[in-house]
């Protein structure tokens, strides 16, 4: 294929005369202000269609097909929701170490709400977006509890004039395993994000008051009726009256939905809480109390 010292030139915005010298010295290093010439694009070099080494001698072949816009993208982009965040790993495009002075990584996310909708674009109209640099992992924190959210990445070259990256439906591609968003931005969902604390949706007494007597010691059962979401275990904590919290539990079954108590003392107001052993910092649940009431005389 020919290629003509000029089309070299104006890939890289130079005005005026062209040299191939010109053209590739200091290709990462070079601003446009300062030499006249864009950068050159690294992905280009690692395709083997620009120069791969600065220092001469070059020729003109060796920038056949050079395509000064067109960037690498990342692979294996893949995302495990947890308490409050989503944890990312990927894989960087092939090339992007020859120039990481210029390059770095754009993250996208959109809040998608309760309900998983995969027809969404995370680059239009995003929640939120963050420079995480040149890293191949990041964990994407203050998320809402019960959100599901789309997440799509993508790579950022400065030429020293434009500040390019990939087009939306060339974003980095998604692992095999991920669910892929469909809305025209190449990324996936993130799955729901949990809560930071189980819930202590109510507590109950199991014991029928007309068959215990009133006041009496290690006489009644309760029931805490709870949400625990995830892999963790759980602590639980109760507090008999105005006394100190005492450790019930050190580790309730994950996914637990009931615990029930026995040998409460009638007559007394019980309160309980509950958190996530796999969460830091320790965050407690709203509090829940039962009143245990015996009424045989």
């Amino acid at each position: 294929m020919s290629v003509s010292l000029n089309a070299v030139g104006a890939a890289l915005s130079k005005s005026g005369p062209v040299t191939i010298a010109g053209a590739t010295e200091n290709g990462y290093t070079r601003t446009h202000a300062s030499s006249g010439y864009a950068r050159i694009n690294p992905f280009q070099v690692e395709g083997g269609t620009a120069p791969s080494e600065f220092i001469a001698p070059h020729t003109l072949g060796d920038w056949a097909n050079y395509a000064h816009a067109s960037l690498n993208t990342g692979s294996a982009l893949a995302a495990t929701a947890s308490y409050g965040e989503v944890g990312l790993t990927w894989t960087l495009p092939a090339g992007y170490s020859r120039d990481t002075a210029n390059l770095t990584q754009r993250l996208y996310w959109k809040d998608m709400g309760t309900t998983e909708d995969l027809n969404v674009n995370p680059f239009s109209t995003s929640t939120g977006s963050v420079d995480v640099g040149d890293v191949t992992s990041y964990t994407l924190t203050g998320l809402t509890a019960g959100h599901y959210y789309a997440i799509g990445l993508k790579v950022e070259w400065d030429d020293s004039l434009v500040v390019r990256d990939n087009v939306d439906s060339d974003a980095y591609q998604i692992a095999a395993g991920q669910t892929a968003l469909i809305g025209g931005g190449r990324g996936l969902s993130s799955g729901k994000a949990m809560a930071t604390a189980p819930t202590i949706d109510s507590v109950v007494q199991l014991t029928d008051p007309a068959t215990c007597l009133s006041g009496c010691t290690s006489c009644v059962d309760v029931k805490l009726n709870v949400t625990m979401e995830g892999s963790s275990t759980g602590r639980l904590e109760e507090k008999k009256g105005t006394g100190a919290w005492t450790l019930v539990d050190s580790a309730v079954t994950a996914g637990s939905t009931a615990i029930t108590l026995t040998a409460r003392d009638s007559n007394v107001t019980y309160q309980y809480r509950l958190r996530y052993n796999d969460v830091s910092p320790d965050t407690w649940s709203d509090t829940g109390s039962v009143d245990t009431v015996c009424t045989l005389i």
